[in-house]
């Protein structure tokens, strides 16, 4: 699952439990930053937190401008200028600018607000890095709460794996900024084949985001205990398997079972399906044999040059854990390579003269 639904799960419930909580949200960078739009921190009234911004300076800035921010429940834009000056103690020194959004949520049981100050909690008081206004705020004169039905709706359509997005809303210079934060659903990966190469693969992937579903016809190999909870286990026959398999235009395939002849029927069955990415293991003269093979039985060519084989960037692998970093490694770079803008909104409206933060 996506780093950001966590963090609006837990805003979700903090909302429905009665407690404020703020979601921080990279809606912009230009140059070199720690993160990219999209990234999210949550603050709650208590100062614990979930997610980063990339850490350092500046997420200890808008750790404590969330907090009394929370105070008053109004939303802020924070523009942070990594210069050698502000960020030379954390090591941020990119020289990049992250304009940052901040937006509390309404609870759904009304609380008092928090009366304890920062510097009470013993937090540092920071330097200012809100801008806008006049006075160097862009606090909302009037509460603009993130509504917990929206984020609620949205988290619904992406566990149907829907597109969905939250909309935020900031006041700013007397307008009304409206930004859309996507939620990026994490893509299927197939594996045909529970061996030692489709396990350390699964393993690897589903730690980096992807949902990973583990084919085999062997239940002693296919199982939740050799290969974790996390991996969706499918006992049957290969082809018919990934034949049954719902596929699109944003799943992946790795063909990586037991034999040549199950390699050949496994990508019999899904090349001419759509997915993003569809590789094959095995030396260069088992896939040529392959994809020869297939090609006699009439299956069109431009759906074998989708064929990636051998599979992995060239890193040189060996071992099978090296195998298995050379595949997340294509495969995460392909997934990057095509991902969408996860924050869309009137960043015209939204960028201020150049100031770092002091």
């Amino acid at each position: 699952m996506s780093e950001l639904l966590p963090i609006l799960e837990a805003l979700v419930a903090d909302a429905e439990a009665g407690r404020p909580a703020a979601l921080c949200t990279i809606l912009q960078t230009k140059g070199s930053t720690p993160q990219q739009p999209g990234a999210a921190l949550l603050v709650r009234s208590d100062m614990s937190t979930l997610g980063t911004l990339g850490g350092g300076c500046v997420e200890a800035e808008v750790r404590k401008r969330a907090f009394e921010l929370l105070q008053h429940n109004r939303s802020a834009l924070l523009d942070f200028l990594l210069n050698h000056d502000y960020g030379w103690d954390d090591g941020l020194i990119c020289g990049g600018r992250m304009f940052i959004g901040v937006t509390p949520v309404a609870p759904r049981v009304a609380q008092p607000a928090p009366t304890v100050s920062a510097q009470q909690r013993g937090y540092p008081t920071g330097r200012e890095a809100a801008v806008g206004a006049s006075d160097g705020s862009s606090e909302a004169s009037a509460p603009v709460p993130l509504r917990v039905r929206d984020v609620h709706s949205a988290l619904e359509l992406a566990r149907r794996r829907r597109p969905a997005s939250v909309p935020l809303r900031i006041e700013h210079e007397d307008k009304l900024l409206e930004y859309r934060l996507h939620l990026e659903v994490p893509p299927i990966l197939l594996i045909a084949g529970a061996g030692h190469v489709g396990r350390a693969i699964a393993r690897l992937m589903v730690d980096l985001d992807f949902h990973v579903v583990v084919v085999d016809d062997r239940p002693d190999m296919a199982s939740r205990e050799r290969l974790g909870d996390r991996v969706e286990v499918i006992v049957d026959d290969i082809a018919r398997a990934l034949r049954n398999y719902p596929l699109d235009h944003a799943s992946y395939v790795v063909i990586v079972t037991r034999g040549h002849q199950h390699d050949h029927q496994a990508l019999d069955a899904v090349v001419r399906r759509p997915a993003a990415y569809l590789g094959l293991i095995g030396s260069k003269r088992k896939s040529h044999m392959i994809l020869k093979d297939l090609g006699a039985a009439g299956v069109p060519s431009e759906q074998l040059a989708r064929v990636r084989t051998p599979i992995g960037l060239p890193i040189g692998a060996v071992t099978v854990p090296e195998i298995a970093v050379s595949v997340a490694a294509e495969l995460v770079q392909l997934r990057r390579q095509n991902a969408p803008r996860l924050v869309e909104g009137p960043f015209e409206l939204a960028w201020v003269p150049n100031q770092p933060c002091a």
